[in-house]
């Protein structure tokens, strides 16, 4: 048969029991991340009960990011849209085949990064 192939099934115990130790870490850190962001409106409301500045600072912070999401949205699909047609005309000038298609995912693509930080 072959043999490489037997010697890594044989070695699968070990693989496994390398790997155990992390894996409740892991899972736990998940299961805490997961649970800490269902809960985090209540969190943050019992926290400002018994932080009052904390509420007040929570909501200017809902203020100051409805006015920057109101300011940058439109810059953000302006921004891809330039970078498309720039994308576009230089590769239609090169005569590069399906110029639209790669200029429009190249304008989609620009947007990945804001994506990111929502």
């Amino acid at each position: 048969m072959y043999n490489p192939l037997i010697e890594h099934m044989q070695k699968l115990p070990s693989y496994v029991l390398t790997c155990s130790p992390s894996s409740p870490c892991f899972f736990s850190c998940r299961s805490f991340t997961f649970f800490f962001l269902m809960d985090s409106s209540r969190i943050m409301r019992t926290s400002s009960r018994i932080v009052p500045a904390l509420g007040r600072a929570d909501s200017s912070r809902h203020d100051r990011d409805r006015h920057l999401d109101g300011q940058l949205r439109p810059q953000v699909l302006i921004e891809a849209f330039v970078v498309g047609f720039v994308s576009f005309l230089g590769l239609y000038t090169l005569g590069i085949n399906y110029a639209l298609a790669i200029a429009t995912l190249a304008g989609v693509a620009s947007l990945v990064p804001y994506a990111g930080a929502l």
